[in-house]
C-alpha cells in the first residue's frame, strides 16, 4: 500500500464527514464503523483491510474528542447558571485536571501535524 499522504487524508475526511451529516441520523456505532470502513475502503480500494480499519477508528476517535470538546462547553456555560461546581468532588476535580492535561497533548500534536490550521480562539 502507498503512503497516504495530506491530501488523501483531507479526502478521507470530507467524505466521512459528508456522509456523517446526511446519513447518521439513528446510525448504532457497528453500522457507522461498518459504513466508514467502506467509504474509505471504496476511495482506496487498494489498502488493506487492517489499515482502513485504523482510519475509520481514528476518524471515529476524534470526531468523538470533538463531540466531547462541544459538550465541554455546553456543560462549563450551564454550570454557571446552575451552580454544579457545589457538588463537585476533590475526585471531579482531578479528573478534570487530567482530562485537561490530555486535550492540550491532543491540541499540541493536531498543531504539530497542521501547521496551517488557524486557531481563533488562543
Amino acid at each position: 500500500m502507498k503512503k497516504l499522504n495530506k491530501q488523501d487524508y483531507k479526502t478521507i475526511m470530507a467524505k466521512l464527514y459528508i456522509d456523517r451529516m446526511e446519513n447518521d441520523k439513528e446510525m448504532e456505532n457497528e453500522q457507522r464503523y461498518s459504513r466508514d470502513f467502506s467509504l474509505i475502503k471504496s476511495t482506496h480500494p487498494d489498502m488493506n483491510d487492517e489499515d482502513v480499519e485504523k482510519l475509520a477508528m481514528n476518524f471515529t476517535a476524534m470526531n468523538n474528542y470533538s463531540e466531547f470538546a462541544k459538550n465541554v462547553m455546553i456543560l462549563s456555560q450551564n454550570s454557571k447558571k446552575y451552580e454544579v461546581v457545589k457538588f463537585a468532588r476533590e475526585d471531579d476535580l482531578n479528573d478534570l485536571y487530567l482530562a485537561k492535561k490530555e486535550i492540550e497533548k491532543l491540541i499540541k500534536q493536531i498543531q504539530a501535524e497542521h501547521k496551517d490550521y488557524l486557531v481563533f480562539y488562543e
